[in-house]
């Protein structure tokens, strides 16, 4: 059983060629700092859009989500668990 919604795409690959896809349409960002890091722990699927986060990284207008250690644009769940049945 999983604690979060994230949790089980952490560690699969498919949620990596996702992310890697949403990365090349710059639709995902990866955090680097630790503060974000730490703060997106706290945060997972929080929207985020338009906000400042921990690190002064401002995140784009528009529906950005945080996912594991990413912002995700227009992230969509019901696509991956798709994937994965």
């Amino acid at each position: 059983m999983y604690r979060s919604n994230t949790e089980k795409y952490q560690y699969l690959p498919q949620f990596e060629d996702y992310v890697k896809d949403k990365v090349e349409k710059k639709e995902a960002i990866l955090l680097v700092a630790q503060n974000d890091i730490t703060f997106s722990k706290l945060a997972q699927l929080a929207t985020v859009g338009n906000a400042i986060l921990p690190s002064g990284l401002k995140v784009p207008d528009g529906n950005w989500k945080i996912v594991n250690q990413y912002l995700v644009k227009d992230y969509d769940n019901d696509c991956l668990t798709n994937i994965y049945n």
